[in-house]
């Protein structure tokens, strides 16, 4: 009975030793710029599509298999995900001009000469625009993987207690696009640059001809992929904002205790001032260093990032904790960001 009582207090003590972590997760919300900058000074943009091919000739439609017209709809899938994309965001207000452009280049796969200057002040003065984004070319596949490749590559699965084998069919939708972006206030292009994107669509089956059957359709395929295409570029204009994780320490006295309530409750402001009066009040460079790191911390938050750095050098110089190394890297990083998104 007494090994028994000393093998459970081990383990009450073990239990509360693993609960008193001196540390709590936290998220917090992160901004994060544009992968393509575009000047502050571009407040509205307009949509062109400057992709529409020239005809077809018969002989090139049979050999690729496309109907009249087919890189044109596709064009404008890619617009429709362009426009949707931009519009939900805060960055730019926008505007679709309603008139679609022939593409500048014969083959209407590569870039051809720029839009003149008169008609992207044309266009700026009907839409009210700053800037013009341009699709200059657009051009969009599906192609099927392989029937040999296929073969090569079956597996074997239990059904009715015997092997069967079980036939892969591939689908890949492909598209790739142009895209300028014309400044008007000062008559420059800032972005001038080709966008690719792609899926793959997969099914098994007892024969290649089944599984290849239940794969999503050509056109539905490539209409999905090309609206994709839009949307995933337009994204890259629009600075992000992300949850990522962070550490808060644990209060260690009446003060540092309220303003870990405090900052729970999203109440931030009042947290960074009552732990900046309990680091004043600390004297252990261990308790000084964790009140600190809590300070940068509400100080990322509150979008003071210079603050934040501050208080992350006095953390890792009071208790040469590694995380507030790191930590301050990542603040490093916020700077960084916050510069670009200033631009």
């Amino acid at each position: 009975m007494g090994m028994r009582l000393r093998l459970l207090a081990a383990l009450a003590g073990a239990m509360l030793l693993l609960g008193c972590s001196s540390t709590r997760n936290m998220r917090v919300l992160t901004a994060r710029p544009a992968n393509i900058t575009i000047d502050r000074s571009i407040k509205r943009i307009a949509i062109v599509n400057r992709a529409i091919p020239l005809q077809k000739s018969v002989v090139e439609g049979v050999l690729t298999g496309e109907l009249p017209g087919t890189d044109a709809k596709l064009s404008r899938e890619c617009i429709s995900g362009i426009n949707q994309e931009l519009s939900s965001s805060n960055r730019f207000e926008v505007s679709l001009y309603n008139h679609e452009l022939l593409s500048g280049s014969l083959s209407s796969t590569e870039f051809g000469p720029c839009l003149s200057w008169n008609t992207i002040g044309d266009i700026c003065k009907k839409t009210g625009a700053d800037a013009v984004l341009s699709l200059e070319y657009f051009d969009a596949a599906y192609t099927l993987e392989n029937l040999s490749k296929a073969s090569k590559t079956l597996d074997k699965v239990l059904v009715n207690n015997t092997g069967e084998a079980i036939f892969s069919a591939g689908g890949t939708a492909s598209a790739r696009a142009g895209f300028r972006i014309y400044n008007n206030t000062n008559r420059t292009i800032s972005y001038e640059n080709s966008y690719k994107h792609s899926k793959v669509w997969r099914q098994s089956a007892r024969t290649y001809l089944e599984a290849a059957s239940k794969l999503l359709k050509r056109n539905e395929a490539i209409v999905y992929v090309s609206r994709d295409l839009g949307a995933n570029f337009s994204r890259q204009l629009i600075p992000m904002s992300y949850w990522e994780q962070r550490l808060m320490f644990k209060g260690k006295n009446p003060e540092s205790v309220k303003a870990e309530r405090l900052a729970l409750t999203n109440n931030w402001e009042a947290a960074a001032d009552a732990w900046l009066r309990a680091f004043n009040g600390a004297t252990k460079p261990k308790e000084r260093a964790a009140i600190a790191y809590n300070l940068a911390l509400a100080n990322e938050v509150l979008g003071s990032y210079d603050n934040a750095k501050k208080w992350i050098v006095t953390s890792y110089t009071e208790g040469g904790d590694k995380r507030a190394l790191q930590y301050s890297r990542i603040i490093d990083g916020l700077i960084a960001d916050h510069q670009r998104l200033q631009q």
